[in-house]
């Protein structure tokens, strides 16, 4: 669980700075040796520490809510969600070994609790539930939320698996070699299943409609990777914490190929990593209110953007954006003709700091209670070859 490092008091304080809340598209961390904090560090590797020292006594997981707060679990016991600089306010306290958390499509937070065998779901007001506790569960260590349906997705360590949960139970997805210590869970693109082995060194593709899971990346390369997420691109980014490496935030691609966020002397140990959502705002809507988002991409300033708004069925846009040139044509003619959004008119300009605030009037209707709109953004780049900058991730409002 926390594998200490070696480390340079001298470079962890040179990292410090004025802390400020992570931006759209930020990753952030848990760096959890003998100083424990939380890191923010930019999609071209700027490391600044967000906070350090107490609460915090054995920060081990990290997310990022719709509207850019950072949760923290710690494994003593607590689950703390940071406000603002400096405002760090105990959600949750009482949990057995809290190791990571995750944030559902209703906004709440789930937590895996590894000495309890349990996974909790957390409301933002702190008040606590029980997803699944007990079997299969014997050391639940990792988990994510599909955004196509909302199910959890947990890696449990010790009986080296993984599950799908939702409100018909348990479901093992794949078990058994060649998994060894499977730590973390994300997803890919298309929906199959990335975990990420710290025995293996290696990230595993497990496929969505079952079958054997492959190895995407394996050591040298990779070192003991234990956490990952969605790169809201295509790929997954994971945190590494061992040798031969050292510490780094690295992306994956699909065909194997990586890419270095930030390595060395910048981090101490780094525990879990998490992604600040480019598209962030409201997560239950109603008739006839005015729902509003806030697409934040400070890379892309002053581009022109497009959101897609579309009814429960749509998944989302499968693209890999922004370091691999794309042929956007196929892929939208097959989403425009399969999953038809119910609307693209929200288009305009980023403004100087990379940002809009597109609002939607919900019509004064019936509107059926677990009626779901999917929204996604695209920015546009013409001195991209694809014409495409980035890509926002899937932002989903309940009714």
């Amino acid at each position: 669980m926390h594998r200490f490092a070696p480390w340079s008091i001298v470079a962890l304080c040179s990292s410090l700075a004025v802390a400020q809340m992570p931006r759209g598209g930020d990753y952030v961390a848990v760096d959890s040796a003998l100083v424990p904090r939380v890191v923010v560090v930019t999609p071209s590797g700027v490391v600044t520490t967000l906070h350090q020292g107490p609460p915090l006594a054995q920060p081990s997981g990290i997310a990022a809510t719709n509207d850019g707060r950072v949760l923290v679990a710690d494994f003593s016991g607590t689950l703390y969600r940071i406000d603002a600089p400096g405002v760090v306010v105990p959600v949750r306290s009482g949990l057995a070994g809290p190791i990571r958390v995750a944030v559902d499509r209703n906004g709440d937070y789930l937590v895996a609790d590894l000495t309890a065998a349990r996974v909790s779901r957390i409301t933002p007001q702190g008040a606590i539930s029980t997803v699944h506790a007990g079997a299969p569960f014997v050391r639940p260590f990792d988990l994510a939320v599909d955004p196509a349906n909302g199910d959890v997705l947990v890696v449990d360590d010790r009986t080296r698996a993984l599950y799908r949960v939702n409100a018909s139970g348990v479901l093992p997805l794949f078990s058994g070699a060649p998994f060894r210590l499977p730590m973390a869970v994300a997803l890919w693109a298309n929906g199959d299943y990335a975990v990420a082995d710290a025995l293996v060194d290696g990230v595993f593709r497990v496929p969505r409609a079952g079958g054997s899971a492959t190895l995407v990346q394996s050591v040298p390369t990779l070192g003991n990777p234990d956490g990952m997420v969605e790169n809201f691109d295509g790929y997954v980014a994971l945190s590494e914490s061992g040798a031969p490496n050292g510490n780094r935030i690295v992306v994956l691609r699909p065909d194997g190929s990586t890419s270095i966020v930030a390595a060395g002397g910048a981090f101490s140990n780094l525990e879990a990593l998490a992604r600040v959502p480019h598209l962030q705002g409201t997560v239950n809507g109603a008739s006839g209110v005015s729902l509003a988002w806030t697409a934040e991409f400070p890379t892309q300033a002053g581009n022109p953007y497009l959101h897609f708004v579309s009814a429960s069925l749509y998944p989302g846009l499968p693209l890999a954006i922004g370091e691999s040139p794309v042929n956007p044509d196929p892929v939208f003619l097959s989403f425009v003709g399969v999953n038809t959004p119910v609307l693209q008119s929200f288009v305009g300009n980023l403004d100087a700091s990379g940002r809009a605030n597109p609002t939607l009037a919900i019509p004064s209707v019936p509107i059926p209670a677990g009626a779901v709109l999917h929204v996604q953004t695209v920015v546009l780049d013409f001195g991209q070859p694809s014409f495409l900058g980035a890509l926002g991730n899937l932002h989903t409002v309940r009714f």
